[in-house]
């Protein structure tokens, strides 16, 4: 095992950050730049490591990368980040398949919402939009925290919190970038929170939407 392994291994069962930054993570996703495919620590059955590529097209720092997609995480994978993230509970190895499964086709349906708001905020035909998409450019994990527009459900409307959150950075082939908020709700499904930022006076403003995948 290399040492760049063998470090960001150490950060995914209880190491500390320094070490994770050390190993090289991702910004993109803040994922090791390598998948780590090993076995977690006590796992009982082995697990696909297959990884499947996404319809959603992958962005770069100076636009897109031809013909690029962003891959889903294997069974074995998304196991990892489960023992990691202390979430087993309740669920098995046998489970993965299935759950890697759901797990794809939530975010192919998300993208399609993305796309769907791309044609309304632009005013351009959905099929043009689906011909020339924009890019997936980065994404990341915010489980804990809770959207404005979400709290502001819960309290007025009495809507349940989200149970996960992640937020999307949409690149345009203009250069801008759309904030997407996608939180799962277990009675709502999940919402689409997308946000244009841009500046006006000095002052940034939001125009926000809304589409339930």
């Amino acid at each position: 095992m290399s040492e760049e392994t063998r470090q960001a291994w150490a950060f995914r069962w209880g190491g500390k950050k320094e070490t994770a930054d050390a190993a090289g993570l991702n910004p993109k996703n803040n994922m090791p730049s390598t998948p780590l495919q090993d076995a977690a620590p006590g796992q009982a059955a082995s697990l696909d490591t297959t990884r499947v590529k996404s319809t959603i097209p992958k962005g770069d720092a100076a636009g897109a990368s031809a013909g690029a997609t962003w891959e889903y995480p294997s069974p074995q994978m998304f196991w990892n980040a489960m023992v990691r993230k202390n979430k087993t509970s309740g669920a098995s190895e046998g489970d993965m398949d299935m759950v890697v499964a759901i797990h794809n086709n939530m975010n192919e349906s998300t993208w399609m919402s993305v796309l769907a708001w791309e044609a309304l905020s632009t005013g351009q035909p959905s099929s043009q939009v689906k011909a020339e998409p924009p890019k997936l450019l980065r994404f990341t994990g915010r489980p804990h925290d809770t959207s404005p527009k979400a709290l502001l459900k819960q309290v007025v409307l009495g809507c349940p919190l989200p149970f996960d959150r992640h937020d999307w950075v949409v690149l345009r082939d203009d250069g801008e970038e759309v904030r997407c908020v996608c939180s799962s709700n277990a009675v709502l499904g999940v919402k689409l929170d997308l946000g244009r930022r841009y500046q006006r006076k000095g002052f940034e403003l939001m125009q926000e939407g809304q589409e339930e995948v």
